[in-house]
C-alpha cells in the first residue's frame, strides 16, 4: 500500500463524512459542528486523522487497490 497524501480526495470525503456522523451523534447533538463550522485548524486535524485511518485500512486490506 502506497502512502496516502492529504490531497487524496478520499481523505477529504472521509473527514467530511466522519464530521457529519459526529455532528448527528446523540453524544454530540448540539455541540459538534458540521464540516463547514470547523476552524481551519480543526479541518486540518480532521484531514490528518482521516489520512491516517485510510493508511491503516490499506495496511490491513480494507481498501481496494484500484480506487
Amino acid at each position: 500500500m502506497e502512502d496516502v497524501a492529504l490531497e487524496d480526495p478520499r481523505v477529504l470525503a472521509l473527514a467530511k463524512a466522519h464530521q457529519q456522523v459526529v455532528h448527528e451523534s446523540v453524544w454530540h447533538r448540539g455541540t459538534a459542528p458540521t464540516w463547514e463550522g470547523l476552524t481551519e485548524a480543526e479541518k486540518m486535524a480532521a484531514l490528518i486523522e482521516a489520512r491516517d485511518w485510510l493508511r491503516a485500512a490499506g495496511r490491513i486490506g480494507f481498501l481496494a487497490h484500484d480506487l
